[in-house]
């Protein structure tokens, strides 16, 4: 038997049989001692992060050198070269899943796991719908370019390893990239003051929040002798008494740096002016994509890791009900819609929270997993409405643009209806399921462990889908029942593109409301198997 340390088991007396970290063709573990086993070992390596590599060269390659030989007028067709990356990598992991390619890799620093390839699959689902919608964008903005579909390219590579990520340093490392590209995605609009102002807020409060988490993740280390979250869970659970304040206060530090990133208060600062001053299809892509990133990481550091570590709880509990109630407090004040947005995303974090508050053994995870895939797709609906209404000198993200919309256009006011239906959590939208699945797993909690901050929780969220119906049908008032405005408006910036997206998202907005037991299989298969590692 493997161990490390005083007689601790080592990470591969945690894997399961059929798992493998490198085999022979009896598929069983064996040390590298040849050439062949070296170059066998790489390949299992290099195929584990097989849908990463294939963004990488088509960023590079695809985005970045076809654009240098593409004359200005084509710069469009680097972001069909940015869909191609996406659909490769998207039939590598594809491939991952069929042929059953789970295990330990890099030096037990990445896993591949139900629960990752889950995530892979929305980030990737995230990318798509981003360049479906930035193809029109964009050109109305006059700022198509290559750099552009390589950065998005490079944030889903780093939200891909942070989601495999089984290591405290690899989790800074995707961490980073994803920061890094979405700080410059942010002020893309160069000739944007609000976007110019929303990228250095972002760069500053993230590089902030970035020097707490990492400075957590040093005491952390330095309090057990590893990054690995199996070494950590196993030192953190035999910890001596005198060390336990330490550890609480590398914690909160990590509550604090991951806080950030989900837009949790009283971390959220940057998140309205962010979203309002990005381009629009980079506001969903990080109202959910970095999102997702942060919470795959807290859900294993706090559901494994941290696990026996006492407080934590608490500190979480009392976050998620301030998010709740100043997410939707703030958003009842807004005129903007891409800010009314960000303050529903701010409310959408507690609900996710909720899921990782319930705990492993009452379906959290699932409940959680669940709730973030259906949030990509009626998120991303809502905002490709606003890509609509976007056109040359009309900015179309004020509630008044939105005024008499339905005599004008029916069914882009529908689907739009549709959209802040499920985000109001409203049967039969996917909303409606996303807020069942952790309203029952709070519940269950409760019901098993009696709990003054569960039921105050459920309660606070209860009470907090009531606030957002209000707030989300100041949109559809406007819709409904606002003047019409003038018949010479520019027309709707339509292209095969954003309809592409838009129905994408309003079909599964439906289909998942309607036919919910799809993705309730899909979120208890990435709970399952979780932390075999």
């Amino acid at each position: 038997m493997e161990t490390t340390g005083a007689g601790i088991p080592g990470p591969m007396d945690l894997i399961p049989r059929h798992y493998f970290f490198y085999t022979n063709a009896m598929n069983e573990p064996f040390p590298l001692k040849t050439v062949a086993d070296t170059l066998a070992y790489f390949g299992q390596n290099m195929g584990a992060l097989g849908p990463e590599l294939q963004l990488l060269l088509w960023a590079l390659i695809g985005c970045m050198i076809l654009e240098v030989l593409l004359p200005d007028q084509s710069k469009r067709l680097t972001g069909y070269a940015a869909l191609g990356g996406i659909a490769f990598a998207s039939f590598h992991l594809y491939k991952i899943y069929v042929n059953g390619f789970l295990g330990v890799f890099f030096n037990e620093t990445t896993v591949i796991d139900p629960f990752s390839i889950f995530f892979k699959a929305l980030f990737l689902a995230a990318a798509l719908l981003t360049v479906l919608l930035s193809l029109r964008f964009m050109e109305i903005e006059n700022e198509q370019s290559g750099e552009y579909y390589a950065l998005i390219l490079l944030a889903t590579i780093g939200m891909m390893v942070m989601v495999s990520a089984i290591d405290l340093l690899t989790i800074y490392i995707g961490l980073e990239l994803m920061a890094m590209s979405f700080y410059i995605l942010v002020g893309y609009l160069r000739r944007n003051r609000l976007s110019n102002e929303a990228s250095l807020k972002i760069f500053l409060l993230g590089a902030f929040a970035s020097g707490i988490l990492l400075y957590g993740f040093s005491l952390l280390y330095g309090l057990t002798g590893s990054t690995q979250l199996s070494v950590l869970a196993r030192q953190l659970a035999a910890a001596p008494a005198q060390n336990r304040e330490m550890i609480f206060l590398a914690v909160v530090l990590v509550i604090v740096g991951l806080g950030f990133k989900i837009a949790a208060v009283p971390f959220h600062m940057w998140a309205p002016d962010a979203y309002q001053g990005a381009p629009t299809p980079i506001t969903a892509f990080l109202s959910v994509g970095s999102k997702a990133a942060a919470f795959t990481v807290m859900l294993r550091l706090f559901l494994g890791s941290f696990v026996s570590v006492k407080g934590w709880f608490l500190v979480l509990g009392v976050v998620a009900l301030m998010t709740f109630v100043v997410g939707n407090l703030a958003a009842l004040l807004q005129t903007n819609v891409k800010r009314l947005l960000a303050y529903s995303s701010i409310s959408h974090a507690a609900y996710i929270l909720l899921g990782l508050l319930a705990g492993r053994e009452f379906g959290g995870i699932a409940a959680s997993s669940g709730y973030l895939l259906i949030y990509t797709f009626m998120n991303f609906g809502a905002f490709a409405v606003l890509i609509l209404m976007r056109r040359k000198g009309i900015p179309g993200d004020q509630i008044a643009d939105f005024n008499g919309l339905i005599f004008r256009h029916p069914v882009i006011a529908s689907l739009m209806l549709i959209f802040l239906l499920s985000l109001a959590g409203i049967p039969p939208t996917a909303g409606f399921i996303a807020k069942y699945m952790v309203f029952a797993a709070i519940i269950k909690a409760y019901m098993a462990q009696p709990s003054a901050m569960l039921l105050t929780l459920a309660i606070a969220g209860a009470v907090a889908a009531v606030v957002a119906l209000y707030y989300y049908f100041l949109i559809v008032k406007a819709m409904f029942t606002g003047e019409s405005q003038a018949e010479d408006l520019p027309a709707l910036s339509f292209s095969p593109g954003v309809t592409a997206a838009i129905v994408i998202t309003a079909g599964m907005t439906m289909w998942v409301g309607i036919f919910p037991d799809t993705i309730m299989r899909m979120a208890a298969y990435a709970a399952s198997n979780w932390g075999a590692w």
